[in-house]
């Protein structure tokens, strides 16, 4: 048999380009995101029975490290922390974002920093250009606070978009969603399923994870924002913080960082 491999393919992509611009604009814009998500996507497999939990605060208000690194202290965890390098010391007066001294001072007790864009962007609504100078400005600024690289990343607002992850991808190992659930038997790196510990979901929602987590393994990844007596929506108080560290230790599962994991996993 005689193969001709690049006409052949010539004559492939010709036919779905003509059958491509046949179908309706809406079908083929949905055909196209599909398309950029499978060439984008990060396929890792997971070891079966295997528990391993990781503790992430978004935005990294100044109470996720104080009140918050304290719960976790107590329990001799580390976490991920998706900081906006470009935000440091800005925000609400009573609860800003982390300063650099604190910032040194998770990283000195072995909390991991990730990149949540320099400037909190809404990927759903930026350029291509623009998220790429980004985050270039936030690794510079990594680089000059003496950071260790930047490997897991989280998506500003849950912006998961197909052309936001075919960006992210070169540039971390992970990148963390805001869907629900647990990362197991096969989840995509580039969007990790999240479990929200916040006032907006409720406690609940957390605790049934956990629950689901213990029964079935996988990789549980936990997020919430300030950690406080009084949170808003996005937050938990130190409380509600502990009471789920005590569940993951009672369950005799790994807490790790998402770096650690990620690294663990040879995910690249």
């Amino acid at each position: 048999m005689t193969v001709r491999p690049f006409l052949h393919h010539a004559r492939t992509s010709s036919t779905m380009i003509r059958d491509l611009q046949a179908l309706p604009g809406r079908v083929l814009r949905k055909c196209l995101s599909s398309a950029a998500r499978i060439r984008a996507a990060r396929r890792v497999g997971w070891p079966s029975g295997r528990r391993v939990a990781s503790i992430t605060f978004d935005d990294a208000p100044r109470s996720a490290a104080t009140a918050g690194a304290q719960v976790l202290a107590e329990m001799q965890y580390a976490a991920t922390y998706y900081v906006c390098l470009g935000l440091l010391g800005k925000g609400a007066a009573d609860d800003p974002v982390l300063d650099q001294g604190r910032l040194e001072t998770l990283v000195a007790q072995g909390h991991e920093i990730g990149c949540h864009t320099y400037s909190h962007l809404d990927l759903a609504r930026t350029g291509s250009e623009e998220l790429l100078a980004d985050l270039e400005r936030n690794r510079e600024r990594a680089h000059r606070l003496g950071l260790p690289a930047l490997e897991s990343f989280a998506y500003p607002y849950g912006s998961l978009t197909p052309r936001a992850q075919a960006l992210v991808a070169p540039h971390f190992r992970t990148a963390r969603s805001t869907w629900i659930g647990l990362n197991a038997p096969r989840f995509d790196a580039l969007a990790l399923r999240a479990v929200p510990l916040m006032r907006r979901e409720g406690l609940h929602v957390a605790l049934r994870e956990i629950e689901r987590w213990q029964r079935d393994g996988g990789w549980l990844v936990l997020y919430t924002h300030e950690v406080t007596e009084r949170p808003g929506q996005f937050g938990c108080t130190p409380d509600e913080l502990a009471l789920v560290c005590r569940r993951l230790s009672d369950s005799g599962g790994e807490v790790q960082t998402v770096g650690q994991v990620a690294r663990g996993l040879a995910v690249t």
